[in-house]
């Protein structure tokens, strides 16, 4: 646990960034809701990795590394709701 988190936060930033354009997309465009919600929670689910992160989190919080944990939590949650936003300026 905590071996690959970068590969983990990369993971879920390059997701939020894609959720981010399908939304501006669908609204741009039109999108049935069905095509929305696989897009957004099939593709976009399947490729971020919230379990793995969350994962990381506990190894973290169980080694008594308590600080990484908030950290890296922190950094996540920001950066992938800034990703979501750029995302949707982007598309």
């Amino acid at each position: 646990s905590g071996r690959y988190p970068l590969n983990t936060l990369l993971t879920n930033v390059i997701g939020a960034l894609l959720i981010g354009i399908i939304i501006a997309e669908a609204k741009k465009n039109g999108m049935s809701e069905e095509k929305l919600l696989f897009l957004k929670f099939g593709l976009c689910g399947g490729l971020t990795t919230f379990s793995t992160f969350s994962v990381e989190v506990f190894g973290y919080v169980e080694s008594g590394n308590t600080l990484m944990a908030i950290g890296y939590s922190l950094i996540s949650v920001a950066l992938c709701v800034l990703f979501v936003m750029i995302g949707i300026r982007l598309g």
